[in-house]
This record gives structure tokens, C-alpha cells and sequence, in this order.
């Protein structure tokens, strides 16, 4: 995945569930703490203070969503760090990451 420096990014979670008792899907919603950090060579990216906290997008099945500002301090090139976490309370608690190209927006 891409990250645009000098741009505002938005940082999507689709479809964040847990598995209840019946093994259903049960979709996470307003109730759910889902955060993002961000990171380049082990150091936090400058211009935000993190966690930054995803917002519950409403009328969906677990997808939230934050936009990253325009004013990170990003290096073209290089590999940020993403790392979501999600915590639903007792037992519900899940740690995600993933690795962003940052590149320069083309037309």
C-alpha cells in the first residue's frame, strides 16, 4: 500500500468483527476503540500524536476510518509503519500491521 507525502490520507479499517459464543460475526461499531501508529525505522512519525483514534463510520459492518494529515514528516522512499489496534473490551483485543510506500502523488 501508498502513502502520499504532503497530501491528507485517509486510513481505513473495513469490516472489523469479532466471533460471538454462536460463531457468528458479530461487526464492531461506535462501542470499539480502533487506533493507528505510525512509524519509520522504529521511531514515530512527526506531525501527530499518537495513537491517533479511528471514528466508527456509521451504518457499516465494522469499518472506521481517520485521515492522516498532510503535515507528516514523511521521507520518499521509505517504508512507514502502520500499526491499527482494536480493543472491544475483556478477550476482544487485536493488533494489526502493515507496511506503506511513501510515494509523491502523480496526475
Amino acid at each position: 500500500m501508498i502513502i502520499f507525502k504532503d497530501n491528507d490520507n485517509l486510513i481505513q479499517a473495513v469490516g472489523l468483527y469479532v466471533i460471538d459464543s454462536n460463531g457468528d460475526k458479530d461487526f464492531l461499531d461506535s462501542g470499539a476503540t480502533v487506533q493507528v501508529t505510525l512509524s519509520i525505522d522504529g521511531v514515530n512519525v512527526v506531525g501527530e500524536t499518537w495513537p491517533l483514534s479511528l471514528t466508527y463510520i456509521p451504518n457499516t459492518d465494522g469499518d472506521f476510518q481517520a485521515v492522516l494529515k498532510d503535515t507528516l514528516t514523511l521521507t520518499l522512499g521509505k517504508i512507514c509503519k502502520a500499526v491499527l489496534t482494536v480493543d472491544n473490551g475483556a478477550n476482544q483485543r487485536a493488533e494489526f500491521t502493515h507496511d506503506l510506500l511513501i510515494q509523491t502523488r502523480q496526475f
